[in-house]
């Protein structure tokens, strides 16, 4: 009911915002069928969490680089690595798509579509290179398989040859969106991100622990020395 409520309001919203496209636009249906967001997730060679988001990784693996909806850092781009779709335990098996490895809270970040067409590529492209080199899905070479991404794919990565550098520079010029109340908070307090909510009444917020108080998500000014952190997972 949250969610229809919501998509009222949005509608409302354009009508006055964007008039010229939206002013006799109307909701036409909603779908009838509740669907479940999260179930089952990959328990892979890397798990992604909240503190992806708050604090800047960069991985040798990097196989998308994608921005998500994000309040922690303001929808900026983070890196997806190729052992978040490995499964620790069982050999050439790739698992790209919505059950990607990650926590309770990180899933909610990742495991929308393009998320899924970004991981499934990669997949895709590191099976036929295993196969091509007679290798297995964890030897695979994958600095080929980045450059099969960038080079021929057109797949932005950072750091790779192939990818235009000036989209790495804008993430830096903007500070990897790290100016929110949440990263600066995240940084100041150890494990604070456990109780974030990306969806429902709390959209945003985070949940104290101890007083079990609501705290808002607003802006504040980044350290821009906080941005090389050792992050705490």
């Amino acid at each position: 009911m949250e969610t229809r409520d919501t998509m009222r309001n949005a509608l409302e919203y354009l009508r006055k915002a964007c008039p010229v496209a939206f002013r006799n636009a109307f909701l036409y249906d909603i779908a009838p069928q509740l669907g479940t967001r999260c179930s089952y997730r990959l328990d892979g060679e890397y798990v992604i969490t909240p503190n992806d988001f708050a604090f800047p990784q960069e991985h040798e693996d990097v196989i998308a680089w994608h921005s998500t909806i994000s309040f922690i850092n303001d929808n900026c781009p983070i890196e997806i690595p190729y052992r978040a779709i490995l499964p620790k335990k069982t050999e050439n098996l790739l698992c790209p798509g919505r059950h990607i490895s990650a926590d309770e809270i990180g899933i909610d970040y990742v495991n929308l579509i393009p998320q899924c067409v970004g991981t499934g590529q990669a997949a895709g492209v590191a099976a036929a290179v295993a196969i091509a080199d007679g290798t297995t899905a964890h030897k695979v070479n994958i600095k080929k398989v980045q450059d099969i991404l960038a080079r021929d794919q057109d797949v932005p990565l950072p750091r790779n040859p192939y990818t235009d550098p000036s989209y790495m520079q804008n993430v830096v010029d903007h500070e990897y969106g790290l100016y929110t109340q949440l990263a600066k908070n995240a940084r100041e307090k150890a494990g604070y991100l456990s109780g974030v909510r990306q969806f429902g009444a709390n959209q945003g917020e985070i949940v104290d622990s101890d007083s079990k108080s609501i705290k808002g998500g607003g802006d504040a000014q980044l350290n821009p020395n906080l941005i090389k952190a050792t992050p705490q997972h």
